[in-house]
């Protein structure tokens, strides 16, 4: 599986239900400007000098703030299935043991012995996932060098 995918797909389909299209501009115009200087700093050959879209960017350092603003309600935490590749925000639960419902032990006619299913742990299917924490969320929401920014 390739958790970095998976959480490209998750970044990019949580951007588009929980920004608006304006701070989605934002992190583009941020990252826009920290890879190529100031953007209308007066400097020959500005490309977004004459472009309508910068009109609105307030600067580097407020839009920084802004876009911190926006990803206040983003997760802190992640956990991506292994199998399914389902991303979820909770951490996925252990099912009890079938076989001993839970509880690590078999009863027979004359004795108790431990189940074998589990090995006496009472714990039946455990579902193998990635713990994803936020530093990596951000990265994934506004990319690898503004999130140092963002953070």
């Amino acid at each position: 599986m390739n958790t970095d995918k998976v959480l490209a797909d998750w970044a990019k389909a949580w951007k588009e239900e929980n920004l608006t299209d304006e701070q989605r501009k934002l992190i583009s115009q941020a990252n826009w400007d920290l890879y190529n200087g100031p953007a209308r700093d007066g400097s020959f050959g500005d490309p977004t000098e004459d472009d309508e879209e910068w009109d609105s960017f307030p600067g580097f350092s407020k839009a920084v703030d802004l876009i911190k603003d926006a990803l206040d309600d983003a997760p802190r935490t992640l956990y991506i299935d292994d199998q399914s590749e389902e991303v979820m925000e909770r951490e996925p639960q252990v099912d009890a043991c079938e076989d001993c419902n839970g509880t690590g032990k078999v009863e027979g006619e004359d004795f108790i012995t431990k189940c074998e299913s589990c090995s006496g742990s009472g714990v039946g299917f455990q579902p193998e996932y990635y713990k994803i924490e936020r530093a990596e969320i951000l990265k994934a929401l506004v990319g690898k060098e503004l999130v140092q920014y963002v953070k």
